[in-house]
């Protein structure tokens, strides 16, 4: 169910895999898997052509929007936009370039290729380690008020990229902000190597 002050939800993983297009090869290439709204949270233009649209997105279609630096690789002084390029192995039909905005560290970003969400699971398949969500309240709403209407807290798949300290501390931190707020619960993985039964309860 949608929450009332929320206006949209952005979801990002990532994972790099190789990048090729007539007898060019990227080795590196970071693989964004976004959702429809990653425009409005990235910033920056796309031009010339689009991002994915809902229904690219929901049927984890095989197109992308890849960064200027990417084309400038790949393509040269040839329009990118309806070309076919192969990342990981399979066709992607480029459909848009993409301008980040300006960075505050400078320009040391790799190519980049952003598809959807659906897609990157679907064939790229990234190994579990991190999701990233983006949440953008109402415009009649504030971001604390859209905070208020969170119930659950949660950090999947932290075992993946994290030690053992490193997630207890987390967890930790994440218990307390729950009891802190009194009005949200938290869900914890335990570790990998236990089975269900012998898993603490409490």
């Amino acid at each position: 169910a949608q929450l009332p002050a929320v206006s949209f939800v952005d979801v990002m993983e990532g994972w790099g895999a190789a990048g090729e297009y007539g007898g060019k090869s990227l080795g590196s290439v970071s693989i964004q898997g976004r959702s429809v709204n990653w425009p409005r949270v990235s910033g920056g233009d796309i031009y010339p052509g689009r991002s994915f649209t809902r229904m690219e997105a929901l049927t984890n279609a095989l197109v992308t929007v890849i960064t200027e630096k990417m084309a400038d690789q790949l393509f040269g002084q040839v329009d990118p936009v309806g070309k076919v390029i192969k990342l990981g192995g399979y066709p992607f039909q480029v459909i848009g370039i993409y301008t980040p905005p300006p960075n505050l560290f400078g320009d040391d970003e790799g190519p980049r290729a952003i598809i959807p969400n659906g897609t990157l699971n679907k064939y790229i398949k990234p190994q579990r380690g991190w999701l990233q969500i983006a949440v953008s309240p109402m415009d009649s709403v504030t971001v604390d008020a859209a905070i208020d209407e969170v119930t659950i807290v949660i950090m999947p798949d932290l075992w993946a990229v994290a030690n053992d300290t490193q997630v207890r501390d987390l967890q930790g931190k994440m218990i307390a902000h729950c009891e802190n707020m009194g009005d949200r619960m938290a869900i914890r993985d335990p570790p990998p190597d236990l089975l269900p039964q012998e898993i603490p309860h409490g």
